[in-house]
């Protein structure tokens, strides 16, 4: 069966267990928080078979779908629903394995990965002992010329030049996200050498992002000690889940989540064709 809705309000009604499921759903979610009337909604749907669900939201040069379950002729109805070809500078994401099955039965279409995540969450405090010199500290509005310059050299090394999101852009993030408490960073001899940022703060499930070591300085711990620090301060004061969003490509930092204790809830693509 496809249902489909008139309005976003409808949707997102009739879809209110993703709310439940917020990492799973992040994205999805945002847009949603951050709706805005300068959005055009193209189409919005459930392909429901029992219990097995697709719902797919197409908004704003994003298609997102979302699926755990779902059966082949689910997938050709998804296939005629969507409509790849009249695609074109158009990014579909969310649940990696339904999308790129959703490309694989329609192989006349070329398309890129534009980025492969990995969902962690954690539910305790990572129970290791870290002996890295130097300590994690809030960020203050003295730092923010350096950690400016790191947020934009992390936005350079995750998603390369965009546009307007210059230095002055990431310096105004960087404020911001000091403003509001949500930035710390790892000192070490007088020098910032990691930082991370704290997203959804003010929500019972805090996501980390942003994490980011200074080249010249990688190798050395400091990002896994400042992310194991404000773990333990984020349990300390009461939350009870953290979530991260990894790139899957990177090794070295999945490695260090599953070391501190991160679990997978689910991998997530951004495909754009």
């Amino acid at each position: 069966m496809i249902k489909l809705f008139d309005t976003p309000a409808q949707f997102f009604n009739y879809n209110e267990s993703i709310f439940e499921m917020r990492l799973e759903h992040f994205y999805l979610i945002k847009v949603y928080e951050n709706f805005s009337k300068e959005y055009k909604v193209f189409s919005a749907f459930n392909i429901i078979d029992g219990n097995y669900n697709i719902i797919g939201f197409n908004c704003h040069g994003n298609f997102h779908l979302y699926s755990s379950l779902w059966t082949k002729e689910m997938l050709s109805e998804l296939s005629e629903l969507v409509k790849l070809k009249l695609f074109k500078n158009w990014h579909f994401v969310g649940s990696r394995e339904l999308i790129l099955q959703l490309f694989a039965f329609n192989p006349e279409i070329d398309y890129k990965v534009f980025k492969d995540r990995i969902i962690y969450e954690l539910n305790q405090s990572p129970a290791i002992e870290l002996e890295v010199p130097g300590y994690a500290i809030q960020s203050q509005i003295q730092h923010l010329k350096i950690l400016g310059q790191l947020n934009y050299d992390y936005s350079l090394e995750e998603w390369g030049i965009r546009e307007n999101r210059d230095i002055s852009y990431s310096i105004r993030q960087a404020q911001g996200a000091i403003q509001t408490n949500a930035m710390f960073h790892w000192e070490h001899s007088n020098k910032i050498c990691s930082m991370l940022q704290i997203i959804d703060l003010d929500g019972d499930l805090p996501i980390i992002g942003s994490l980011y070591t200074v080249p010249t300085e990688r190798n050395h711990g400091y990002a896994k000690a400042l992310l194991d620090s404000i773990l333990t301060e984020l349990f300390s004061a009461g939350y009870e889940k953290i979530g991260i969003i990894s790139d899957a490509t990177n090794k070295t930092t999945n490695k260090m989540f599953v070391d501190l204790g991160f679990e997978v809830v689910a991998p997530y693509i951004d495909i754009i064709i």
